[in-house]
């Protein structure tokens, strides 16, 4: 291979869209932002693989390959930038919730009522929005929990009496 460097770039080129096809198609992160960040990034590769063409023989000016550089360091670096910043965001979102998580624990430790459910009707609002007239009557507005507790506890023990 290191006599076909025209194969080379070839192959390079087609595992970079390989793996920009598959992460389109298959998205194997979870989080729907990880994929667009992956194919994102792929994309930039991608650019990247068609800057190495212009470092070869292909151009004569040695000028044209010097700017051709520099553009191709901008874009890596804005690549990188994009990057940090992602990873600044979620890192600072994970330590907001970590602190919100402890202040939680640490304020229930001193006050033992702080965030305990209340055993009062929940209100709710009107979630029916654009829905037809027909589902309207099974829009609760107030709900009793503890009757709704004790509704899920007869359902339970119906269905162990019917299991024996």
């Amino acid at each position: 291979m290191y006599s076909f460097p025209t194969i080379q770039f070839q192959m390079l080129y087609m595992l970079n869209l390989f793996a920009t096809i598959y992460i389109g198609l298959v998205q194997p992160k979870k989080f729907w932002l990880m994929n667009y960040i992956e194919l994102f990034n792929e994309g930039i590769f991608q650019l990247g693989t068609i800057h190495i063409i212009l470092f070869t023989d292909y151009i004569a000016s040695q000028e044209l390959q010097y700017t051709c550089g520099f553009f191709m360091a901008s874009v890596l670096a804005f690549l990188i930038l994009f990057n940090i910043l992602f990873v600044l965001w979620f890192g600072a979102n994970d330590i907001f919730l970590l602190g919100k998580k402890y202040f939680r624990i640490v304020k229930r430790y001193f006050d033992p009522e702080y965030m305990k459910k209340s055993r009062e009707l929940i209100e709710l609002e009107d979630l029916s929005g654009n829905l037809p007239e027909v589902y309207k009557p099974f829009n609760a507005l107030q709900i009793d929990v503890d009757e709704f507790q004790s509704l899920e506890l007869e359902d339970i023990e119906e269905e162990k009496s019917e299991d024996v």
